[in-house]
């Protein structure tokens, strides 16, 4: 019962509805921590689950450091960084392909300019030259299309819930697009850029 009263307070205060109706919410504060709870009957008891992304790694430099990538391949990743390419980073959840955006992202040079779509709130990036759109709970296609002809160097997508509609922009020629995509298996990745 503290635990759901913790929870009906921070949704209080974030203006979200939290109760029978809406068992389920998910809010971020800054620095890159998000929270997700939830309420019977969609879960037995009030569970919240606090996922703090640590931007500390979030750079070639650190994902070395941590083993999180071999030297080889931060090296080609890196390379492929530098160059004005549609890059899809895909995996199953918890596997830093935030992190490794991230570290993507810091390595835009400071005489271009970047747009994140961010909807999963976990990018927390501090670059004069690069804007971040928080798209989770609301989408405006006219203004992402409006964005995207402003043609930004790099446009960072993360966690994105729809490859097949910026494929609309890669096909008109597009080059730039970085973005993470969740999929439990790489044959999930290529039938959604398939369908591109």
């Amino acid at each position: 019962m503290r635990l759901e009263n913790i929870i009906r307070k921070n949704a209080k205060f974030h203006g979200i509805e939290f109760d029978e109706a809406h068992p389920y919410i998910e809010f971020g504060y800054k620095l890159g921590i998000n929270v997700f709870a939830t309420l019977p009957p969609l879960s037995n008891v009030a569970t919240m689950i606090i996922k703090c992304y640590k931007d500390k790694f979030a750079s070639f430099k650190g994902l070395l450091e941590t083993q999180a990538l071999s030297k080889e391949m931060a090296l080609l990743i890196e390379a492929l960084a530098s160059l004005k390419l549609n890059i899809v980073i895909a995996g199953k959840k918890n596997s830093l392909k935030t992190t490794l955006l991230s570290a993507i992202a810091k390595k835009l040079p400071q005489n271009n300019n970047g747009i994140i779509f961010d909807y999963a709130n976990e990018l927390k990036l501090e670059n004069a030259n690069i804007t971040t759109f928080d798209f989770r709970h609301y989408e405006n296609k006219k203004l992402i299309e409006s964005i995207v002809d402003s043609n930004p160097d790099k446009i960072f997508i993360n966690d994105c819930k729809n490859l097949s509609y910026f494929g609309k922009f890669i096909e008109n020629g597009y080059r730039g697009i970085c973005a993470t995509y969740c999929a439990d298996n790489p044959l999930d990745v290529l039938q959604e850029i398939y369908l591109i």
